[in-house]
């Protein structure tokens, strides 16, 4: 027993000094490196919002009956006419098989009065040519006339009744067809409101569709940016913190409602969503320009990273035995320009070191090789002692 627990604190204490062991012999990471600057730019306005979908629907029986199965589980993606559930559809082909049924009959009948119109006619012909020849009398041929109007009546009443048995068909099939509930676009299932074996009643839900081709940034913007919104050449930007994504609106509209305690207006960004980076319900920023020139700190937009915690840059600090360490500093992201993020002043100086190229895998404190670190530069040391130069970064 002694001796498992000396092996234990043996075991625990090489895990707890592994690091420490690692970073002392940790070689050096070539990067690039870019100054964050002070530099005057237009202040954007940020408005909280949300990530809506632009087509939502809840999916219905149209006939009732009992659910024989659901083809989807909730997050499924779908396919526009792609079949979702299905219900027993036994009543639904009899009534069918019935119609078509009751169709042929009708349509034989037609045949039959057809045959007998005819006859009437042939009739009244002979009829007609017997009075012509002086034989027979009036009285005849208008009772002939009147067999054929009675026949020709009867083949009518017969015909209609094909037609209506048509429509009957094309019920029993629209009938039998929607047994069968459809995707009525392409999208993802967020929710499954049926089961086998349940009874449906027409209308009610089987499961609820979103689109996610395009999503809806519904942000909430003051009115006194409105009117710049308004004006050509209006401009909004959405950030998505999920995502860290920013992007510049393809199309918005403002829609004319304003909070009368807020004063806020809501405006419909549509952004694109090829690859469903956006869902409904993620948190939006909006942000709308100010008119506003304000001298603000930007770091290049490859500097940015991120982890669960949010974004940070890393930046050079000095080693220990010279040369350069990188150090992480949390930033917060105000907005972009151009190649640039401005940032909220206070987590860097001006004019720090930032990391921009090599800084996908590195650790604090780790030993930097600036690859373009300025000639006169005069702490231009990596941490394996030789001088570095090259071009500044010209990141911006």
């Amino acid at each position: 027993m002694r001796a498992s627990v000396i092996a234990l604190w043996a075991i625990l204490g090489l895990v707890a000094f592994a690091p420490v062991s690692a970073l002392a012999q940790a070689p050096a990471t070539s990067v690039r490196i870019d100054q964050a600057r002070s530099e005057p730019l237009e202040t954007w306005r940020e408005s909280t919002g949300q990530i809506r979908a632009s087509r939502r629907s809840v999916l219905a029986a149209e006939e009732e009956g009992l659910v024989s199965e659901v083809l989807v589980r909730e997050g499924d993606k779908v396919e526009a006419g792609q079949v979702i559930a299905r219900l027993d559809d036994t009543r639904a082909s009899l009534e069918l098989r019935r119609a078509e049924a009751v169709f042929r009959s009708a349509k034989a009948l037609v045949a039959e009065r057809e045959a007998v119109v005819e006859n009437a006619r042939r009739d009244l012909e002979r009829v007609q040519q017997t009075y012509d020849r002086g034989g027979g009398n009036e009285r005849e041929i208008d009772q002939a006339r009147t067999d054929l109007q009675a026949a020709e009546a009867r083949l009518a009443a017969a015909e209609a009744d094909v037609a209506l048995n048509e429509v009957l068909i094309d019920l029993a099939e629209t009938r039998l067809e929607d047994m069968i509930v459809r995707a009525p676009f392409t999208g993802r299932i967020v929710r499954r409101n049926a089961e086998a074996g349940q009874w449906l009643g027409g209308g009610d839900p089987v499961a609820e569709i979103v689109s996610l081709e395009t999503v809806e940034a519904w942000v909430d913007v003051p009115e006194r940016l409105v009117a710049r919104l308004t004006q050509e050449g209006g401009r909004v930007r959405v950030r998505v913190p999920a995502t860290g994504d920013e992007v510049e609106a393809a199309s918005f509209t403002i829609v004319p409602d304003a909070d009368p305690r807020s004063r806020l207006f809501p405006v419909r960004v549509v952004l694109e969503n090829a690859d469903e980076q956006f869902r409904p319900g993620m948190s939006a920023i909006g942000l709308t320009p100010t008119g506003v020139t304000e001298a603000m700190l930007t770091v290049h937009k490859d500097a940015m990273l991120r982890d669960d915690a949010g974004e940070f840059v890393y930046f050079a600090v000095p080693g220990q035995g010279g040369g350069f360490a990188a150090a992480p500093a949390r930033v917060t992201r105000l907005f972009a320009a151009g190649e640039r993020v401005a940032i909220r002043a206070g987590a860097l100086p001006p004019g720090a070191m930032v990391v921009v190229e090599g800084n996908e895998r590195m650790f604090p404190m780790q030993p930097l090789n600036i690859l373009n670190l300025p000639k006169d530069d005069t702490r231009g040391q990596s941490a394996g002692g030789a001088p570095q130069g090259g071009d500044p970064a010209g990141g911006a």
